[in-house]
Formats: C-alpha cells, sequence, structure tokens
C-alpha cells in the first residue's frame, strides 16, 4: 500500500522528469535556482507558485512556453488529455494532475 507521501514524491519525480524533458540544460536550471532563490526541486509539486514565480524571474515571459511544454509532459505521462485545463494558471495545472494522479493510485490499488 502507498502512503501519501510516497504518492507525492512519485509524483513529484514526475514534476521533475516532465520538466527536465523540456530543457536541454533542465538539470542546471534547477540546480541555479535552488543556489538562488528558496525554491527546492524536491517540493515543485507542493510549491508550483514558487517554481513558476523563480523561472518568470529567470526566464521573463519566456517562462510560460517552458511551463506549457512541462504541463504537456506530465500530463502525457499521466493520460490526461491537455485540451481539458483551458485557461488554468501553471499551479492549477499541477493541482488538477495531482487529484489526476491520486485518482489513478487509487485505481491500481483497488485492481491490486
Amino acid at each position: 500500500m502507498t502512503s501519501p507521501d510516497e504518492a507525492r514524491k512519485r509524483f513529484n519525480k514526475l514534476v521533475i522528469e516532465s520538466f527536465l524533458e523540456s530543457m536541454a540544460f533542465g538539470d542546471v536550471v534547477l540546480h541555479f535556482l535552488e543556489l538562488t532563490s528558496p525554491f527546492n526541486r524536491d517540493e515543485i509539486a507542493e510549491k508550483p507558485k514558487l517554481f513558476s514565480k523563480e523561472l518568470e524571474s529567470l526566464f521573463g515571459d519566456g517562462a510560460k512556453i517552458i511551463e506549457t511544454t512541462m504541463i504537456r509532459n506530465l500530463y502525457r505521462k499521466l493520460g490526461i488529455k491537455h485540451a481539458k485545463i483551458g485557461r488554468l494558471t501553471f499551479p492549477e495545472q499541477i493541482k488538477k494532475a495531482w487529484k489526476e494522479y491520486l485518482g489513478s493510485e487509487k485505481l491500481r490499488k483497488h485492481m491490486q
């Protein structure tokens, strides 16, 4: 049985992977943000607003493109249709993905 903490860690790992797939130098960006701000890569899923703010401070309007690519990657991994998200903000999209992820975790448990 998966604990809520384990589920959150696995989800955050998917979020990080989605970011790294969005940028050729994503690991360098994450490391830089960790060194220069209160950001911690292990908390992206818990603090998406902070992550978005720090990306924007580094990349300006380009952060939106990175976030969109990241969300597309994450939603693909979770089997969520990207068209469903409408005009949600980045933090809202992460929260939606988390709810979908929790739903898929519960489904897997019931099928075992």
